[in-house]
């Protein structure tokens, strides 16, 4: 008996460990990740266009990480958009902004978010996408956030949207991520 109560506290206490881990971002407040992602749907033309995202980190502080403004998660409301690059980059539109969005922690502090109900106007090709945007928190300096998804077509047979690329932290400057 006295074995089975210490395997059950050992196994319960890594539990706890692993609940403990908790992905540091500071500051909190609006967060801006911009770069360039390729953008393709179906077998259309591949384009190189500017992406930025804009989410909420809510403040944490204080907590067990201290009292300086910081949060654990980007969350919504988050506001995305294509610009600028190649010349097709106009025919592409975020027309479902804003968007809710969550994020869970990690260990390594790269951070899975899913950027739900994305809804993309496509005029260079027939038929638009719409899903959720999955995307990863990469800690560094500064901070990224990788995307790498395909957004199902609205038509059958239009072809899906495929989004790839790294976002690097815009704003707040000088902002972190740590696991």
């Amino acid at each position: 008996m006295k074995k089975i109560i210490t395997a059950f506290m050992a196994s319960a206490s890594l539990f706890s460990a692993q609940a403990a881990y908790a992905t540091t971002y500071t500051p909190a407040g609006n967060w801006t990740f911009q770069g360039m992602v390729t953008v393709q749907k179906g077998s259309g033309p591949i384009l190189n266009c500017l992406a930025t995202a804009t989410f909420v980190v809510p403040e944490a502080a204080p907590d067990a990480h201290g009292a300086g403004s910081h949060g654990h998660m980007l969350t919504g409301p988050t506001n995305l958009s294509i610009g600028p690059g190649d010349a097709g980059c106009a025919t592409i539109r975020i027309v479902s902004n804003p968007h809710s969005s969550s994020s869970t922690t990690s260990a390594t502090g790269q951070d899975p978010v899913v950027i739900n109900n994305v809804d993309v106007d496509t005029t260079i090709t027939p038929g638009d996408c719409f899903g959720n945007l999955a995307a990863t928190v990469v800690p560094g300096a500064p901070p990224g956030l990788e995307v790498d998804t395909i957004l199902p077509a609205v038509v059958a047979g239009t072809g899906d949207c495929t989004i790839i690329g790294t976002l690097d932290l815009l704003s707040p400057v000088g902002g972190s991520v740590t696991p």
